[in-house]
């Protein structure tokens, strides 16, 4: 692939993303993380909860994936005041990957990811068929976290409100991981 083809190209998702208070507890525990454990923290600006992973596509294909979530029922769309989650569990995945999450998924994100789900297949754009697994992704590369005795203290973390964007990675320069646009 020439340089012009992974300039053009990018990794897609839809997410939602916490508000800034949120999202910096949320990064000061993914530095501790890494600190601990090896690896590199994400900035705030950088956490986000995956709710349907679309993958590599074109960076052109940004204007033909606003669509399937621009259709969703106005109640699910736009909105800031989703309920208040609490973010209450830190784990890792394995493979360095440091997380947190609720312990179990709200029913209005739920409620989100099948709709979102469901736009995604009516317009016939491919997407991760995974059920949803809620979490935010704090730290990567973390490999002595399953080595380590006593991982960071984890204090829980309240998300007053979130925001869904369509998220992508790659694609151009600049300092952050991902690139949003906000629904």
């Amino acid at each position: 692939m020439s340089h012009d083809q992974q300039q053009s190209a990018a990794r897609f998702f839809y997410a939602i993303v916490p508000d800034p208070a949120a999202a910096r507890a949320l990064a000061r525990t993914g530095a501790e993380v890494a600190r601990a454990c090896g690896g590199r923290a994400l900035a705030a600006g950088d956490l986000h909860l995956t709710v349907a992973f679309v993958g590599n596509r074109p960076l052109a294909d940004t204007r033909l994936l606003l669509p399937p979530a621009l259709a969703l029922p106005p109640e699910l769309l736009g909105r800031e005041d989703w309920p208040e989650t609490r973010i209450g569990v830190l784990a890792s995945f394995g493979r360095g990957i440091v997380w947190a999450g609720p312990e179990q998924t709200p029913p209005w994100l739920a409620e989100l990811a099948l709709a979102l789900r469901a736009a995604l297949r009516t317009t016939g754009i491919g997407f991760d068929e995974k059920p949803l697994r809620p979490h935010i992704t704090l730290a990567r590369g973390a490999h002595r976290w399953e080595r380590t005795a006593a991982p960071p203290e984890f204090r829980p973390v309240l998300v007053g409100s979130w925001r869904l964007a369509l998220g992508w990675s790659g694609g151009g320069p600049g300092g952050a991981r991902y690139r949003w646009r906000t629904l």
